[in-house]
């Protein structure tokens, strides 16, 4: 079976896609129908030949998921929650080697279907293909063998409010033997941190979007904002990744 999965998202970050980023697990190309508008187009290897729609679905939305952290993780949490994420349009199948464009049937998205690791199938073994020319694509690779990544990716793709911000900072602390050691190894302003955590803490700064309920604590004395809360996590995820798998190795 024949896979093709349509896009939206943003036209500056699926360009990109197209003309810069190389991965044995995916490519996004551009074929519009009589140029009469931008269309983006998922390739991914690891579905074809599946013919199970649920197995296809979930790995499908597991590679979305890992995709928007990749791409969150590599132009900034704040600028990358401006340009929206990406997401699947439409997806497609074919029983046909060599499909025509009239030999495509649409398949139900299935939104019950929960995302999944999507490395399911093989990847495209080819020498010319390089994912650590790009690091939305190098983080993708990595993630194939390292827990700690794969989980920070899909952390970053599920939005930035408080909740989310506390969860990917415990997971940067359990990655690194404690919050004591992620503020000294990460050589972070540990100012900084306790202003993000105190304020994400606390039900008397933020209410019902606090990490905690009432607890009866004091409003800390340093707290900080949602937009500074996102600059401060973003800033500990790229000091990790940077110190524990810098790309320049590659």
């Amino acid at each position: 079976m024949n896979w093709l999965i349509s896009l939206n998202g943003n036209r500056n970050v699926l360009y990109n896609m197209v003309n810069f980023m190389t991965s044995p697990h995916f490519s996004v190309y551009e074929d519009s129908e009589d140029h009469l508008g931008e269309a983006y187009f998922l390739n991914f290897n690891h579905i074809q030949g599946n013919d199970n729609v649920e197995e296809v679905v979930s790995a499908v939305k597991g590679l979305i998921q890992l995709l928007n952290g990749a791409l969150a993780i590599d132009y900034g949490f704040n600028q990358y929650k401006r340009y929206v994420s990406i997401s699947v349009d439409r997806i497609f199948y074919s029983d046909k080697r060599a499909p025509r464009d009239s030999d495509w049937s649409e398949v139900n998205f299935l939104d019950n279907i929960p995302a999944s690791n999507p490395f399911i199938g093989d990847e495209q073994r080819s020498r010319f293909v390089n994912p650590f020319n790009h690091k939305t694509t190098a983080y993708i690779q990595l993630c194939t063998d390292h827990e700690d990544i794969f989980n920070l990716l899909r952390q970053s793709s599920v939005g930035f409010d408080w909740r989310n911000l506390y969860c990917i900072w415990d997971t940067i602390c359990y990655h690194s033997n404690g919050q004591k050691d992620a503020i000294a190894n990460l050589k972070l302003d540990d100012k900084k941190v306790n202003a993000f955590t105190g304020t994400a803490n606390s039900f008397g700064v933020l209410g019902i979007e606090a990490r905690h309920g009432v607890r009866g604590w004091a409003i800390p004395k340093d707290t900080i904002d949602l937009d500074n809360a996102i600059d401060i996590v973003n800033e500990i995820v790229s000091k990790y990744l940077s110190k524990n798998y810098p790309l320049n190795r590659k």
